[in-house]
């Protein structure tokens, strides 16, 4: 018996479509600037820095949304953060950066807008390129 050769290809035309406007993103295809634009789909409106990150091959850097920081994503383990006290009403970055990887290979990569599902205590965000 011949399966319709349509229905197949229309399925695979959808599958196509959607891995392109969403998929998983590897550290080399988010190289750049990102800037926290909203937290669990609520818009950020901050007085001041909004937390943000640079991706620079393997290495990330960026704002927390109290201290800067700085490291390799291949050793999370020696990534530098400032020791401000921070105010615990502070926006904070949603990223861990106790093993950032394992955020960005969760995250999906929507045009210039990169989102982090929730992990753990940690809610969904969403980052726009920045220039």
């Amino acid at each position: 018996m011949r399966t319709p050769v349509l229905p197949r290809l229309v399925a695979a035309a959808l599958l196509v479509a959607g891995t392109e406007r969403a998929m998983a993103v590897e550290p080399e295809r988010i190289a750049g600037s990102w800037r926290l634009e909203s937290i669990d789909g609520r818009a950020v409106e901050a007085s001041g820095a909004v937390p943000s990150f640079t991706i620079e091959g393997r290495t990330i850097s960026g704002y927390d949304g109290c201290n800067r920081f700085g490291g390799s994503l291949d050793a999370p383990e020696a990534m530098i953060v400032g020791q401000r006290a921070c105010a615990g009403d502070h926006l904070a970055l949603s990223l861990d950066l106790g093993d950032p990887l394992a955020d960005l290979a969760a995250a999906e990569l929507e045009g210039d807008r990169l989102v982090l599902p929730a992990r753990g205590s940690r809610p969904a965000a969403t980052f726009v390129r920045a220039e």
